[in-house]
């Protein structure tokens, strides 16, 4: 960015113009990169990094709707714009291309972030909701409230002070009779005075008693299973067809990889367990962690407080004191003030460092372009 007269313009790492100094300001759409919300007299729009105009200058505010996908990051997420009329803001909905889906007559839009090409949006108007499918209504803007259970998939809808649930296609799961419905898990627990009635995802009634509860974990073989009394809540394992494999005795239970679980005792001391129940790391940790995105446990040990590391067969591969932790795509560093260590993505140690790419820094920047001679190494040039 760059001002000239007491305005604002976009300029690239090379000193080149990408537009005009002609907006009053200029500053990132959050979360979003690569988009900016730009401002002239009052009214505001939106550009992205090549200067290309995403939504006019025109609207009093904009929002980024945060849609998000791990392909696309936020690519392709739209723009919830508003204006102010006599009787508040009313809000709109324009989509990543630029194109208006909704006009600006709702007291509230919120997207609903689903990886699909669809843009589904909880709409409001006069205090009642509905949803809306792209520019289409497909549940009627007739109701108390509608919250989105990213979960299941599903919407849980307020009428008359009642609770039902609704599938994304306006079919309804569940009638309209509950005092309260809440997930818990897998499931769906509906209300009605002192009666407890548990639901899957399709609106089929389960067995189950109302104090337990199952959730997923990342291996569709394992999930794991809660049962609470008195306030107090014991987590245990079951397979996919839920037959018990872990006793419901833990405080704490979450999966780790391949059979491998962080279980936390009574004493809210930390361990690993497998799927028999065996205990494979002793209950001596003060804290313990999956490293995300790597078969790496990592955890400190209470007695001699050193930092131990166990690869994906539950070898302890390395115990240091203090040290810092960076994550790349296929290795982790470990480093302290005397030495760096390399491991890769399922905990071994990598003994040759010169095939290793540092993968979190740019390949240029500005005319200049990254050289690389050992993982230690690294300067631009032209």
């Amino acid at each position: 960015m760059y001002k000239k007269d007491g305005k604002y313009g976009l300029i690239d790492m090379n000193g080149k113009k990408i537009t005009k100094a002609i907006y009053d300001s200029i500053e990132n759409l959050r979360p979003t990169e690569g988009k900016f919300i730009v401002s002239k007299d009052g009214k505001y729009g939106c550009i992205d990094v090549k200067g290309n105009k995403l939504v006019d200058v025109k609207y009093d505010k904009i929002d980024s709707d945060k849609y998000y996908t791990k392909e696309d990051t936020y690519k392709k997420s739209g723009f919830i714009v508003a204006e102010k009329q006599e009787n508040g803001y009313k809000y709109g909905y324009i989509n990543y291309k630029g194109k208006k889906i909704l006009d600006l007559k709702y007291n509230e839009i919120t997207r609903i972030i689903l990886d699909d090409k669809d843009v589904y949006t909880i709409v409001s108007e006069n205090d009642k909701y509905g949803l809306c499918k792209d520019d289409k209504i497909i549940m009627p803007i007739d109701y108390q409230n509608i919250s989105y259970n990213e979960k299941l998939k599903l919407l849980i809808i307020e009428k008359n002070k009642k609770y039902g649930v609704a599938d994304l296609n306006g079919k309804i799961i569940l009638d309209f009779k509950y005092e309260k419905i809440e997930n818990k898990g897998i499931y769906m627990y509906a209300k009605t005075g002192e009666t407890t009635e548990v639901y899957d995802a399709n609106g089929n009634k389960i067995e189950i008693e109302p104090n337990r509860s199952i959730y997923e974990t990342e291996n569709e073989n394992y999930k794991i299973t809660t049962i609470s009394n008195n306030n107090i809540t014991y987590y245990g394992i079951v397979d996919k067809n839920q037959n018990k494999l872990v006793d419901e005795k833990y405080r704490f239970i979450e999966y780790a990889f391949e059979n491998y679980f962080i279980a936390t005792n009574e004493n809210g001391d930390l361990g690993v367990i497998d799927n028999k129940g065996n205990t494979i790391l002793e209950m001596k940790y003060k804290s313990l962690q999956k490293i995300k995105e790597k078969n790496i446990i990592q955890g400190v040990n209470k007695e001699t407080n050193k930092t131990e590391f166990y690869q994906t067969k539950m070898q302890k591969v390395l115990e240091i004191d203090s040290p810092s932790v960076q994550a790349q795509d296929e290795f982790i560093v470990i480093s302290t003030a005397q030495e760096r260590i390399y491991l890769d993505k399922n905990g071994n140690k990598i003994e040759d460092k010169s095939k290793i790419q540092q993968e979190n820094l740019p390949e240029k920047i500005g005319e200049y372009t990254k050289k690389q001679v050992t993982i230690d190494s690294i300067y631009y040039s032209k």
